[in-house]
């Protein structure tokens, strides 16, 4: 399998994973040849990137730490504890409880693998796909950090850290231009507005509480809403600090277009130790693909390929199926490089192809 872009699509490519649509039904079942009449919905959708399999990727496969069933009812789940308190003003978290068992469980079961950013996103469900992406990126590294308690507040913090953006004006988060700084003023309430919502169930714990009220502080005391520094910020929310921001990173935006992965890593390396925890990124750079499964890229010498697979203990040195050389032609027979066997070779950029 591999990423590839929409504006790419010819139509007969097949379906490497399977699309949902807003609802969390299947739209389009892995396995499906594309037809070009299917583009022009995905593209209404805001999906910019699909999988598609072909004999030249076979056997490359995106190891999921939690099933794509369980991030489509999460983000369904996520998506009605939302709308149902904007309607009713009810909160009732007990799915959301049942949610975060299964994701902990799953993670757990899984707890190796490795953490590739998906490309396959809606941005018509940004939110809610933000939250679950959040929630199982943090708790996949929290389980090497933390003790199964503070684990499981951590993952029920980090999948309702943004609640409070559902009052924030869909104008202001879809806004293309700059903010004017009333704007981003009422967008920097909604840490306490969620807060003070979910501190009214009582087994929403102080840790994941925590989360929700503190998660854009920074350890140098830059961030909001109180301007608090180090040692007063709870070392999960550090962590679901640093899980959020990258998130944000990786993702498109209606005002820039997303990072790519090792951008995105390159710019919390320069926050390390001032606004984010240094320890606990350094605990995110292990758990995390820098390059991720099924994108292709380009080596230093010129050839194309996608990555194949990871290398646990050197991330930025993956396997890449090669596929073509330094002129653009494709190699007839493609064959797998182990990057930390050929030490003279690196990746040089993510591209698309």
């Amino acid at each position: 399998m591999r990423s590839i872009h929409i504006n790419s699509i010819k139509g007969d490519e097949v379906l490497a994973k399977s699309v949902y649509d807003e609802d969390g039904r299947v739209l389009l079942r892995s396995g499906t040849m594309i037809r070009s009449t299917y583009i022009k919905k995905l593209i209404e959708m805001g999906i910019e990137y699909l999988y598609i399999q072909d004999a030249d990727t076979e056997g490359i496969n995106l190891e999921e730490l939690v099933s794509e069933e369980t991030k489509q009812q999460g983000k369904q789940e996520v998506k009605k504890v939302f709308k149902d308190y904007i309607v009713s003003e009810r909160l009732e978290l007990t799915k959301i409880y049942d949610l975060v068992n299964t994701i902990l469980d799953e993670i757990l079961n899984h707890k190796d693998t490795i953490f590739n950013v998906s490309d396959l996103r809606s941005k018509n469900e940004a939110l809610y796909e933000h939250c679950m992406s959040v929630c199982i990126l943090a708790t996949s590294v929290g389980a090497y950090v933390f003790d199964t308690k503070k684990l499981r507040d951590l993952t029920l913090g980090a999948l309702l850290h943004d609640f409070g953006l559902m009052f924030v004006p869909e104008e202001i988060l879809d806004k293309p231009d700059k903010l004017s700084p009333e704007e981003f003023d009422l967008i920097k309430t909604h840490p306490q507005v969620g807060y003070e919502i979910l501190i009214s169930d009582p087994e929403f714990s102080m840790i994941s509480r925590n989360i929700v009220y503190m998660h854009h502080e920074k350890c140098d005391g830059s961030g909001y809403p109180l301007g608090v520094k180090g040692k007063q910020i709870h070392d999960t929310t550090k962590l679901v600090t640093i899980c959020d921001m990258f998130d944000a990173m990786v993702t498109t935006k209606p005002y820039r277009k997303q990072m790519k992965t090792y951008e995105s890593f390159e710019t919390l390396n320069a926050m390390s130790g001032v606004q984010i925890d240094k320890n606990l990124f350094e605990e995110f750079k292990k758990r995390v693909a820098l390059y991720p499964v099924g994108k292709p890229v380009v080596l230093n010498n010129g050839y194309k390929g996608i990555v194949a697979s990871q290398n646990g203990e050197m991330l930025s040195r993956p396997i890449v199926r090669m596929l073509y050389d330094n002129d653009g032609r494709k190699i007839p027979e493609p064959y797998d490089l182990d990057l930390t066997q050929e030490l003279t070779l690196f990746i040089q950029d993510v591209i698309d192809l």
